[in-house]
């Protein structure tokens, strides 16, 4: 590990050498020792700023490089891009006294635009637009003079999948009506400060129904939790990373997937980029996976992000 170290550091020289802050983090950003090490980072005084960069572990890469007015990275100030464990790009724009400033993209980790906004001291001013990974349009934001906004988002369909307003902090109120995939309305809310003040639930046929039963759930799938570990236990080749010859530790990748309105399991793909056949090996199974039971808010389906972690060891 001292090793790779080496080589990163070494990467960094352009940062200079007068004050340095190296630290290694785990998965979940905490610092940790070498044995879980996720992310490496090296923060350098340069000027009246400190350069950061940050480094995936093992793949090698860079994370995300930025600059802030402070040692401890709390004031973010001045150009900052992030980056998928793949490399590509993942989000770019600046910031100002740490409020985002001007145009941000986001991309996902195939390259297509994910989203786009423009900001003001850390508002959008105007319209912040969502797609999803091939294209599609699925959210929309808009910013208004007083802070607050129009949120509206779609199905796939290109039917509307809710329309209301957010406050100036981002919280539902006012009215907000969500929709079926048909078009059809499932609910009416009045929300303040994000809380339900009044609910109105409509079946398929526009009726006002007392069942609340499908008002909120999870996507799950459809025999259990427990059933889901069982199914990648059995489906996942533990060895996939011995044979590739993979270092010697442990190994933990990361899937992300989307369960849809009709359960069927898409999109997936690795957000970590370890290598081995260790992230096709498991994208493979999931992608194999029966249904699941679809997530549903406000009494509709809706497509449901889930991540899946999974860990391979080398012992020889």
């Amino acid at each position: 590990m001292k090793n790779c170290f080496t080589i990163f550091v070494l990467s960094f020289s352009i940062l200079g050498n007068a004050q340095r802050i190296e630290k290694v983090y785990d998965a979940n950003w905490k610092e940790t020792t070498q044995a879980n090490i996720r992310y490496y980072s090296v923060i350098v005084k340069k000027d009246s700023l400190w350069q950061r960069q940050n480094v995936y572990i093992p793949e090698r890469t860079l994370q995300m490089q930025g600059s802030y007015k402070d040692s401890t990275c709390k004031i973010k100030h001045g150009d900052f891009s992030y980056f998928h464990s793949n490399k590509n790009l993942q989000e770019t724009g600046e910031y100002v006294n740490d409020k985002k400033e001007g145009i941000w993209l986001r991309f996902h980790s195939n390259k297509m635009l994910a989203d786009s906004a423009f900001y003001i001291k850390g508002k959008i001013k105007g319209a912040k637009i969502k797609w999803d990974l091939n294209g599609m349009l699925t959210d929309s934001i808009h910013g208004n003079e007083d802070g607050t906004k129009v949120s509206v988002s779609w199905f796939e369909n290109g039917q509307p999948s809710h329309a209301g307003r957010l406050d100036s902090n981002d919280l539902k109120t006012g009215k907000w009506q969500f929709f079926y995939p048909d078009g059809k309305i499932s609910a009416l809310v009045y929300f303040k400060n994000d809380t339900e003040i009044t609910l109105e639930m409509f079946d398929k046929n526009g009726t006002i129904t007392t069942d609340t039963s499908l008002k909120h759930r999870e996507a799950a799938f459809k025999a259990g939790s427990a059933a889901w570990l069982k199914y990648l236990e059995r489906g996942v080749n533990p060895n996939i990373a011995t044979n590739n010859r993979a270092p010697i530790g442990k190994h933990t990748v990361i899937i992300q997937f989307v369960v849809d309105i009709d359960g069927k399991i898409k999109d997936v793909e690795a957000l970590t980029n370890i290598g081995y056949g260790m992230e096709k090996e498991v994208i493979d199974v999931i992608k194999k996976a029966s249904k699941w039971e679809p997530a549903y808010y406000y009494g509709r389906p809706v497509k449901a992000y889930r991540r899946q972690p999974l860990t391979f060891q080398v012992s020889q």
